[in-house]
């Protein structure tokens, strides 16, 4: 896996290089934008994982066709974090256990109790989009 530390400073040099993570434009990334990608020193070179951000990017495209938006994917599991966690890790390429899980986190799918939720997480107020689903210890 990836040193999350490393990750997070990376992290600006990540949203230039993929475009804002703008779905539709990284979708469409081909020979030429991954090669660039590769040559890239300020991001993390993994042919495999740059590939599979483009594939997944096309993929959430593929789901959002298929429901209607990805939120509604999301909302489609309801309170069975299991089953969208497996869902996820089938549908998305590179998607470990813990990368499931921080996105899911991130998006507001899933809240671990190990993890403290945030105070937005808490009254169900995130930015448009995303969609929260409170297990019962948090309703």
């Amino acid at each position: 896996g990836l040193n999350w530390r490393v990750m997070r400073g990376k992290w600006p040099a990540f949203a230039r290089a993929f475009a804002d993570f703008d779905i539709d434009r990284v979708a469409r990334y081909g020979e030429r934008e991954i090669d660039r990608l590769l040559g890239d020193a300020s991001i993390i070179r993994n042919g495999k994982k740059i590939t599979g951000t483009v594939a997944n990017a096309a993929e959430m495209q593929a789901i959002a066709r298929e429901h209607g938006s990805t939120t509604k994917w999301l909302r489609s599991f309801r309170d069975d974090g299991a089953s969208l966690e497996k869902a996820v890790r089938k549908r998305f390429h590179h998607m470990g256990e813990t990368t499931t899980r921080m996105f899911l986190t991130c998006v507001g799918a899933i809240e671990y109790q190990t993890w403290e939720p945030t105070e937005r997480q808490r009254k169900g107020t995130v930015r448009e989009g995303f969609v929260v689903m409170r297990p019962a210890a948090f309703r």
